[in-house]
């Protein structure tokens, strides 16, 4: 269980005689869904002006928290246990994961069964997954039997995240304002102007202070006259985007999914609102760049990268080729076309950025480290690790100079060590990997998740060279916080669960890695979250 076990409350309405906000009954089938929902509901702050004040259940908290979920749902026990009717008995509401997998669960028509016996139904919600509900076709049922027909249409709330329905944020905060006892308006449009005012100062402050290739960095060969231009520049740039995403946020009370910001990243991009800044290429230039950058953020990748492009286009005809604004230019259109998955297109932009930057010996260090980085990176994840192994040698005297513990430094070593170990030299990876993570350990402590990326990648070249007992020492000091750092279902943390089952099975310790089988890839093991560990065609060791 995620949590202590709870004592047996009384039957009453007011939070503080109750441990539980919310108790999440699920089917296993459906672990990843009932994990992301609880992350959700955990990690929701209520606004401000409603703390405090009254909800069905009482005075309103900072976070709707502790949430149950019951991670052990599949016990061989015909009844529920005192454990689960304690938490049932001490939730103020009880949200049920429909799905075609719950409405066969005899558990969680129990779990259900019991909590309207003890409250009954006005505090019970449905989230919908898949399948129907009260579906003519018992195969597409996704309710549970207690749940059935009337019962759900009249009393029951429900929220839909089948694909064209609710969409997850607005699925959770209808989730919220049932559980809570609030009106989904009303929640849902202080979110919403919340979220919209987070967005504008994001891209505002964006304006000023560019990421990775900004062109700060890239300033060293400009006088200070030109660099004051710039900064008024990127006065006239934030004016100008906060005035635009002000006057075109959505009034309607409808949440913040994706639909209701495309609307407004596309009136911001019109030809017509980027009118005002043609002679101010530069202007332009970051206007268009933050623009793209909220497509990538809406997951719009093609979008962001027609923009990405008119900007390359734009610098390249304004300022030349090898001019440090157009070099930023290129490297966001790199970046974003290694996102799209254009490895071609991307390749070529990072040579060419490598070619420019050491014809410039000494201008761009940190930047020529990254561009290695990502292009070496790229190389390799097409099989080409010799070649991309050969990439990181050429260029370790990129690394001189800077500390052994700089971020960039690290990252640039244990990449290098990953296409190393790809190619069998196992030892040698091992060495740059036991530094490696030493030094994010002792700067930055054991729980930061560069340290667990770097122990991991350290246990797996450790099996690689034979050396399992010492691997299996990490997996296993390393998987509990990389669970509370990210979740029971990052791509980490079950790719470190699936390595370490791996491993206990080997040594013969069979017992341990079924339940840690089962604890992260459920009984019988969910083939989604398999392939995320491990990829395509892998699979777990058998259970007893």
């Amino acid at each position: 269980m995620e949590n202590p076990t709870p004592s047996p409350a009384r039957l009453t309405k007011s939070p503080s005689d109750q441990r539980y906000w919310f108790f999440i009954s699920y089917s296993h089938s459906d672990l990843g869904e009932a994990a992301r929902v609880q992350r959700g509901i955990e990690g929701f702050r209520i606004p401000e002006a409603l703390r405090g004040k009254s909800g069905r259940f009482g005075e309103l908290p900072k976070r709707p928290v502790p949430v149950f979920r019951d991670r052990d749902a599949l016990a061989s026990s015909h009844d529920l246990t005192a454990e689960i009717q304690g938490a049932l008995a001490a939730s103020a509401n009880l949200l049920v994961v429909c799905s075609r997998a719950a409405a066969q669960s005899r558990w969680v028509a129990r779990e259900v069964e019991a909590f309207i016996q003890l409250h009954g139904r006005e505090a019970v919600l449905c989230l919908v997954v898949d399948g129907e509900p009260n579906a003519t076709d018992p195969s597409q049922e996704c309710l549970p039997a207690p749940l059935r027909r009337d019962a759900f249409e009249h009393d029951i709330l429900a929220v839909d995240l089948r694909r064209g329905a609710d969409g997850r944020r607005q699925a959770l905060l209808k989730i919220l304002a049932g559980g809570l006892g609030l009106p989904y308006g009303h929640l849902a449009g202080r979110e919403r102007r919340r979220a919209a005012r987070r967005m504008v100062a994001w891209m505002a402050a964006s304006a000023v202070v560019t990421a990775g290739f900004g062109i700060l960095a890239f300033n060293a060969d400009l006088n200070r006259k030109k660099a004051l231009q710039e900064a008024r520049r990127a006065n006239i740039t934030s004016d100008y985007l906060t005035s635009v995403l002000l006057q075109f946020l959505p009034n309607e009370s409808n949440g913040i999914p994706n639909a209701a910001l495309l609307p407004l990243i596309e009136a911001s991009a019109s030809a017509e609102k980027l009118s005002p800044l043609k002679g101010e290429p530069l202007a332009l230039i970051r206007i268009q760049n933050l623009l793209a950058t909220a497509y990538l953020q809406l997951d719009q990748l093609g979008k962001a990268i027609d923009l990405y492009e008119k900007n390359l286009i734009l610098a390249e005809n304004a300022f030349g080729p090898e001019d440090p604004r157009t070099l930023e230019v290129r490297f966001n259109v790199a970046n974003a076309s290694a996102k799209l998955g254009d490895q071609k297109r991307a390749e070529e932009l990072y040579r060419s950025l490598l070619a420019t930057i050491l014809r410039k010996p000494g201008q761009f260090p940190e930047q020529r480290i990254t561009i290695v980085c990502n292009l070496g990176s790229l190389i390799g994840e097409q099989n080409r690790r010799r070649e991309a192994a050969d990439l990181f040698e050429q260029n370790l005297d990129a690394l001189n100079g800077y500390r052994s513990s700089y971020d960039i430094v690290l990252q640039y070593r244990a990449n290098y060590a990953n296409q190393l170990l790809i190619l069998g030299e196992g030892q040698k990876a091992v060495e740059i990997l036991t530094d490696v993570a030493g030094i994010f350990d002792q700067a930055y402590g054991s729980q930061q998740m560069n340290t667990l990326q770097a122990k991991h990648m350290l246990a797996n070249a450790l099996v690689g060279i034979g050396k399992i007992e010492e691997a299996g020492a990490i997996y296993r000091e390393i998987q509990g916080p990389l669970k509370l750092k990210v979740g029971p279902t990052h791509s980490l943390t079950i790719a470190n669960a699936f390595k370490l089952v791996e491993l206990l099975h080997h040594t013969g310790r069979t017992e341990e890695a079924c339940a840690l089988s089962k604890e992260y890839f459920g009984s019988p093991p969910d083939a989604a979250l398999v392939e995320k560990a491990a990829g395509p065609g892998e699979k777990l060791p058998d259970c007893p």
